[in-house]
């Protein structure tokens, strides 16, 4: 049995990898631990209208809230109420805690809603439930108020065709 030799290529990247094993410079270099959190360039007033405490403004909220300004004067519209962006430490983790209670509740609403744009056939009180659930962001209101006609259309053909 003949056995063979190590390539050559291999031994090479080998003995490389045992001598630069603890090599400092292949892992940290310049600018790899220098990080330091961003300064804080202004403060603008909590979004929570109870609180009166004022949120820490970065460079980047600053930039983020100017583009979008600069895309609704292109649409003439308005620009962002800066007391409206950010809420403040407290209020952010309050915000987060109540979160999910809050979408809940936001969802029953719609359910509830929804519930009784299928029963309705009073037109205008389908257009306030309609109404209702676009105020409160449904995702796709245009598509369930077809979902609704074509259910209701199909529901009255099928009692005519019963009647006849």
């Amino acid at each position: 049995m003949m056995l063979r030799e190590p390539d050559p290529e291999v031994v090479a990247d080998i003995r490389f990898r045992d001598e630069s094993t603890r090599d400092r410079t292949r892992s940290r270099g310049e600018g790899v631990y220098d990080w330091t959190p961003e300064k804080s360039v202004g403060v603008w007033a909590c979004r929570n209208p109870r609180c009166r405490g004022y949120a820490q403004v970065f460079q980047p909220n600053i930039d983020a809230a100017d583009a979008f300004d600069r895309q609704l004067a292109q649409r003439s519209e308005v620009p962002l109420d800066r007391t409206k962006i950010l809420y403040c430490d407290a209020c952010l983790s309050e915000y987060k805690r109540t979160s999910p209670d809050r979408r809940r509740g936001q969802v029953e609403r719609m359910a509830v809603a929804i519930r009784q744009l299928k029963e309705s056939d009073d037109p205008e009180r389908e257009r306030d439930l309609v109404a209702n659930l676009e105020a409160w962001g449904h995702p796709d209101v245009p598509g369930l108020v077809s979902a609704l006609r074509e259910r209701k259309n199909a529901e009255r053909g099928s009692n005519r065709r019963r009647s006849l």
